[in-house]
């Protein structure tokens, strides 16, 4: 009956270190993964966000760089026509240039000229001004078709609104005797038109 005693004092021994033996592998456990296993992932969760943040980073820059290159690329594509546009908006207060081109013009096409020139008026949302313009022509028709050619050939860009073409009474004379009427009867043209300045 002595061994009884030790084999059962053995069993409970067995038992309890069992017991101590999962609780010290737990204890074991809860320690690596609070101390070791933790920590990394607090680790690998701070570089993956440090990785996103320099990734997004980087693609605002060369999104801006790529902006940057397509406004350039355009720029430098349209530049032989920045000149042009340039030319064709007139610059404030050089009217009396603008009417002397004209009236230039009108007297190479041996044309009488009436020329009315309205106030500016701002165009919203732009830098621009547009002016209308008026003028009435009376000449040979052809001559008047020579000044509508010389008038599209100017730098200034004139956009005409309206043509009005009427023929002088029969036998009617220009109030200017200095036009001829060579070409054909007298014609008086009207043309409503805008011009733009800056």
């Amino acid at each position: 009956m002595g061994l009884k005693w030790l084999a059962k004092l053995k069993e409970k021994f067995a038992k309890s270190q069992t017991r101590t033996l999962m609780l010290a592998a737990a204890i074991a456990i809860a320690l690596i993964i609070i101390f070791v296993i933790y920590p990394a992932a607090l680790n690998l969760w701070g570089i993956s966000q440090e990785i996103t943040r320099q990734k997004k980073e980087l693609e605002n820059r060369q999104a801006k760089n790529y902006e940057l290159k397509d406004i350039i690329a355009s720029y430098k594509r349209y530049e032989p026509k920045l000149e042009l546009l340039n030319r064709s908006v007139m610059s404030k207060n050089r009217e009396l240039e603008f009417i002397t081109t004209l009236e230039d013009i009108a007297a190479r096409c041996n044309l009488q000229q009436k020329i009315t020139i309205g106030d500016y008026q701002a165009m919203p949302g732009t830098a621009f001004n547009k002016m209308p313009l008026q003028v009435t022509l009376q000449g040979a028709y052809l001559d008047e078709a020579a000044y509508l050619q010389a008038l599209e050939k100017l730098p200034p860009y004139v956009n005409i609104k309206q043509i009005n073409l009427s023929a002088a009474p029969a036998g009617g004379q220009p109030a200017d005797a200095s036009i001829s009427a060579g070409a054909g009867r007298i014609i008086t043209m009207f043309i409503a038109a805008d011009t733009f300045w800056q």
